[in-house]
């Protein structure tokens, strides 16, 4: 029989790919409290809110699940692309989402894409556009086949001088 955690987590990823975000993340929540230190609920539960633009509670989380997991580059990554990309300006910080970004790259010994095209975002979001187009650049080069549109979008707006906006969880 699956431990507490794993049988709430369960339904809540049922209710999530339903896109009934508002359950998932109150099924994340009974997660989180089964196992305090399981990570997984809590970036989960930041991922639920996200979705539903709550992003000021998904960044609480994705801090949170930093503290838990602070050798993880996942969380770090989480907040740098909250920070770097929320619609809410009052969520947006570009200095703190690279260094958030950095750190997530070098726990990732800088072979991850998804890391690269967040500190991309980072840079953009501090207003540094060239450094945002040379790291978009490497993500895309070692980007997965079904990343690379995305990342490509990613890049033409930082050609452009313009930051990455994000609307719930398109990313």
């Amino acid at each position: 029989m699956p431990s507490c955690p794993e049988r709430i987590r369960s339904r809540a990823e049922s209710t999530r790919r339903k896109k009934d975000y508002r359950r998932a993340a109150e099924f994340f929540t009974t997660a989180m409290r089964c196992d305090p230190s399981w990570p997984g609920p809590v970036i989960a539960r930041a991922n639920a809110y996200r979705a539903l633009g709550k992003d000021g509670a998904a960044l609480a989380d994705y801090r949170r699940a930093v503290v838990i997991e602070p050798r993880s580059p996942r969380p770090h990554n989480a907040v740098a692309w909250t920070l770097a990309t929320s619609s809410e300006k009052k969520w947006r910080d570009g200095r703190e989402a690279v260094k958030e970004a950095t750190i997530a790259c070098s726990l990732s010994q800088w072979k991850d894409p998804s890391y690269i095209n967040t500190l991309a975002a980072a840079f953009a979001e501090s207003g540094d556009f060239p450094q945002a187009v040379r790291r978009a650049e490497e993500a895309l080069k070692i980007a997965a086949p079904e990343d690379k549109a995305s990342y490509t979008a990613h890049l033409v707006s930082f050609r452009a001088g313009k930051p990455w906006r994000e609307t719930g969880m398109s990313r």
